[in-house]
């Protein structure tokens, strides 16, 4: 079952370059990124408001067990900053070159919440093979980038717009 779940985290991970190439497209279109970004958050919320409404028959009452934290309520400014920079980077960067680094980013730190135990996550200490992994993962993103030179221009994808004017 574990190794079920790990499959399907990395399923999820997969989809990383699908938004990102999606929302970069939508930020070329419109010109702005943070209007690009504001409409892949606006989608999300419309999708995750849908399945909250299908699950629980309407929206659910908030009753906090107690005092609820300020920080609580900056778990979106990450999304927010990680959509925008993926949106302007990607064209400009490739796939690799962008979702890589954020990868090795992410990788560490979370190396560094488990360690620490940060935000009630079990407690895992560092080690000298996870020191390794990490040590492997960045030597891997050094050789996945390291070629970036010889990429090609991409095919231009039209704009909605333009295809209506050939109509």
């Amino acid at each position: 079952m574990k190794y079920l779940i790990i499959l399907f985290a990395a399923c999820v991970g997969a989809l990383i370059p699908l938004q990102g190439g999606v929302n970069s497209q939508l930020g070329k279109t419109l010109g702005q990124p943070f209007v690009a970004t504001l409409v892949s958050f606006t989608g999300g919320f419309v999708t995750v408001l849908l399945i909250v409404l299908a699950i629980n028959g309407g929206l659910p009452k908030w009753t906090p067990s107690g005092p609820t934290p300020w920080y609580f309520f900056i778990g979106g400014l990450p999304g927010v900053v990680f959509v925008t920079t993926t949106l302007v980077l990607m064209p400009r960067l490739g796939y690799a070159a962008t979702v890589g680094p954020m990868l090795v980013g992410q990788v560490l730190a979370t190396l560094v919440f488990d360690h620490f135990g940060w935000l009630g996550v079990a407690q895992r200490s560092f080690n000298l093979t996870r020191a390794a992994g990490a040590a492997l993962l960045i030597a891997g993103l050094v050789l996945i980038v390291r070629d970036r030179a010889k990429a090609t221009v991409p095919i231009p994808v039209p704009a909605p717009e333009a295809e209506e004017a050939r109509a």
